[in-house]
């Protein structure tokens, strides 16, 4: 039997193979996304908790404890430049985790895993 195209339009098959190409594509790129994303949201975690630390030890200057909160921190959060409440919710983990102060230190760590 022999094969007769018109030359109008692309075969069903070709149309098929097209489709799953681009579906492998959207594939890799979702996944290469997703990885940027992790990474960029871990960074940014690290460097919240440097803040932080930095914003504890500042405190610690002045008071005889390192602060027990963020909200305790205020002051001396205004006085880094970060003075509004829409600025210090900044300081949250971009990965929806919390962050708990370590008693006795001005460190901060973060209850995601790998965050710290």
């Amino acid at each position: 039997m022999k094969y007769i195209r018109n030359g109008k339009g692309f075969t069903l098959l070709e149309l098929l193979i097209v489709i799953a190409i681009i579906g492998i594509l959207i594939a890799i790129a979702i996944v290469g996304f997703n990885s940027a994303k992790a990474t960029a949201d871990e960074k940014v975690c690290k460097a919240n908790q440097r803040t932080i630390e930095m914003g504890r030890a500042y405190y610690s200057l002045t008071n005889p404890s390192f602060g027990s909160s963020l909200e305790e921190l205020e002051d001396v959060f205004r006085i880094m430049g970060i003075s509004s409440e829409d600025e210090t919710s900044l300081l949250l983990c971009p990965a929806k985790g919390t962050y708990a102060f370590v008693e006795g230190s001005s460190d901060v760590v973060c209850s995601i895993e790998g965050h710290n």
